[in-house]
């Protein structure tokens, strides 16, 4: 007789590896628009520490999300060899700053059991068994918790078109 697990059974996903100082991390490739090089951006007054900037993308401001320190990454300037990984986040048109997008891979994923979180974005929901190792995924649409989401939508409101 099978017993009945919580967790759910490992399946194939397509996920884009990026790295983030000593961190490895996996994004569902579904919900990744574009990687791109890193490019200077422009500084929020209102935004909190999440928010690096804005940056220009098409002639749209795009807020850039620095989660270094949320990881325990020590912060530090953009460099020109940093990518910007476009997303949505909560249904907000966002890039993530990484280190480097490393690679897309196909990968067998498993939920982790949730325990509680301090804050969504604080722990992976699951885990992708990749060719050269494990590394933990994020789910982009509960990365930010409802006040960061406030936050950022009042940083982001009047910066509308860039010129």
């Amino acid at each position: 007789m099978a017993q009945n697990d919580s967790a759910a059974a490992p399946a194939l996903e397509d996920v884009l590896v990026v790295r983030l100082g000593e961190h490895r991390l996996a994004l569902r490739l579904q919900d990744v628009g574009e990687v791109l090089p890193a490019v200077a951006t422009v500084p929020l007054p209102a935004a909190d520490e999440l928010v690096a900037g804005v940056m220009n993308l098409h002639g749209r401001a795009l807020p850039v999300l620095d989660v270094r320190r949320r990881l325990g990454v020590p912060a530090r300037p953009v460099r020109p060899e940093d990518h910007f990984v476009t997303c949505q986040v909560a249904r907000r048109p966002v890039a993530l700053w990484v280190d480097a997008a490393e690679a897309v891979t196909r990968a067998s994923t498993q939920t982790l059991a949730g325990g509680d979180r301090v804050r969504a974005g604080d722990h992976p929901d699951g885990v992708a068994v990749a060719d050269d190792g494990l590394v933990l995924v994020y789910n982009l649409d509960a990365f930010l918790d409802g006040d960061e989401l406030l936050r950022l939508d009042r940083a982001t409101a009047a910066s509308g078109e860039v010129r």
